[in-house]
């Protein structure tokens, strides 16, 4: 009898996931830095990777919906804030899942002002996103802090 071998291929095209690709440029009032990220919306969590050239993945966060965060690297958790509540990083996925939703944005280039921001903490992260041609914008502000960046859709 021979043995039978049975291997299982996902087909990328039928999965329900989604990358979005960009890039981002962050600053603080020392120093400022561009990263390439992928954001990968998969089921009910979002997860976001940036990474640097030369260095590779330099931060590796999933959020998800019921407001849960984790990260694959104990160093990434210099990166979690420990005074946001689950109900902020909540609000946080809405806010970045209804940011890819596209078809949720308006075409910011008749727009006055930016089409989804949401505060948090009351109101010390300012976060805001606008839809182009063929990308998402993003612009993140907190006292320490800003990014703002791109993904392509």
């Amino acid at each position: 009898m021979l043995p039978f071998l049975f291997s299982c291929v996902v087909n990328p095209s039928s999965s329900k996931q989604k990358i979005y690709t960009g890039k981002f440029y962050v600053e603080n009032a020392k120093v400022g830095s561009t990263f390439n990220t992928s954001i990968i919306k998969q089921g009910n969590g979002l997860i976001i990777q940036v990474s640097k050239p030369f260095f590779g993945n330099v931060l590796n966060l999933t959020i998800k919906s019921n407001g849960y965060i984790e990260s694959t690297s104990s160093e990434d958790n210099v990166f979690i804030n420990s005074s946001y509540t689950p109900k902020d990083y909540k609000k946080i996925y809405n806010w970045l899942n209804n940011c890819l939703d596209s078809t949720k944005l308006s075409n910011n280039e008749t727009a006055i002002e930016p089409q989804e921001y949401l505060f948090i903490h009351s109101e010390s992260i300012r976060l805001v996103c606008s839809k182009g041609k063929d990308k998402i914008s993003f612009d993140i502000t907190d006292s320490k802090f800003k990014i703002n960046g791109h993904v392509l859709t």
